[in-house]
C-alpha cells in the first residue's frame, strides 16, 4: 500500500517515556526519542504530519568499547 512520499522537517522531539521498552529481547540502551515531522514541498498522498511514537530500543551504547568495528542498533516504532 503506497501512502505517499514525504520529505520532512523535524518539528518537535520528546524523550521516550522512562518505561519504554529497552529493545529486542529486553536488552538495549533505551528507546529513541519520539518525533513529530512536518511534510515539506514535494510531498504526495496528502500527507501533512508524521509521528514516530511508541519506540522500543534504538539508542546506541554510551561507549563503543568492546564493540565490533561495525554494529547495528535496532529499534521499532509505530
Amino acid at each position: 500500500m503506497d501512502l505517499g512520499f514525504a520529505p520532512c522537517t523535524k518539528n518537535n522531539t520528546v524523550p521516550a517515556p522512562a518505561g519504554a521498552p529497552l529493545g529486542q529481547g529486553g536488552v538495549g540502551h533505551g528507546s529513541v526519542a519520539w518525533l513529530k515531522l512536518l511534510a515539506r514541498d514535494g510531498t504526495t498522498g496528502n500527507l501533512e504530519e508524521i509521528y514516530r511514537v511508541n519506540t522500543a530500543g534504538g539508542n546506541p551504547p554510551a561507549t563503543c568499547a568492546g564493540m565490533p568495528a561495525t554494529f547495528e542498533v535496532e529499534y521499532a516504532s509505530e
